[in-house]
């Protein structure tokens, strides 16, 4: 320092070191890595969580829009099996060859079939059991208003258990009801209808 009349005074001499940068030590470097793999791998879990739970919304939502649209399908089915059982039934009492017997028979047959389908009617899946059982009483009906002149048999492969295996509600019935209807001559004589149900793989029937 500067004294004046042209005199310095001693120099003072300080020593001091500066560190090395935070950003550039090992330690830091790593540590930060190990935040940003943390915070990439939070993101990366959450977006594979987020699509998973967008995933079964829609899954959920598909299988949803499927049940309704099999229970409208099945709603459509009873009024057409029905209306065809009422012109039957018109037929066979118009007929002068049917007698009352017969009549009687057919409209107790379609009683419990109406019944037993209500009973069923929400159901999406039956046992195939069930829905053979309810087809072999809608067959029965229909020989009896054609006279019994066509054959129906039905054939299930031993691979199959009709008492664990469920099928689509009112599946069968309207594929056989086509059948007679529309596929064979209109008193059905000579006609044969053979339903043959096996396995196609593990978790499909034909």
């Amino acid at each position: 320092a500067y004294k004046g009349a042209g005199v310095w005074s001693e120099p003072v001499f300080f020593s001091f070191s500066v560190s090395e940068p935070l950003w550039n030590k090992p330690w830091f470097i790593v540590l930060m890595a190990c935040v940003a793999f943390a915070l990439v791998y939070i993101l990366f879990t959450r977006r594979v969580a987020s699509l998973k739970r967008k995933q079964i919304l829609e899954l959920k939502h598909e299988r949803e829009v499927t049940s309704l649209k099999h229970r409208a399908l099945n709603a459509m089915m009873n009024p057409h099996f029905i209306t065809n059982s009422l012109f039957a039934i018109r037929q066979m009492s118009a007929s002068k060859a049917t007698n009352r017997l017969k009549v009687e028979r057919y409209v107790a047959n379609f009683s419990s079939l109406v019944r037993r389908n209500l009973e069923l009617a929400t159901e999406e899946k039956v046992l195939l059991s069930v829905e053979l059982e309810r087809l072999s009483h809608y067959v029965e009906m229909e020989q009896t208003r054609l006279k019994n002149s066509f054959a129906f048999s039905i054939e299930v492969d031993p691979s199959v258990d009709p008492e664990e295996i469920e099928v689509p509600n009112m599946l069968l019935q309207p594929l056989v009801e086509n059948a007679i209807w529309h596929g064979m001559p209109s008193d059905g004589k000579n006609g044969s209808i053979v339903l043959h149900i096996t396995t196609k793989n593990m978790s499909t029937l034909e």
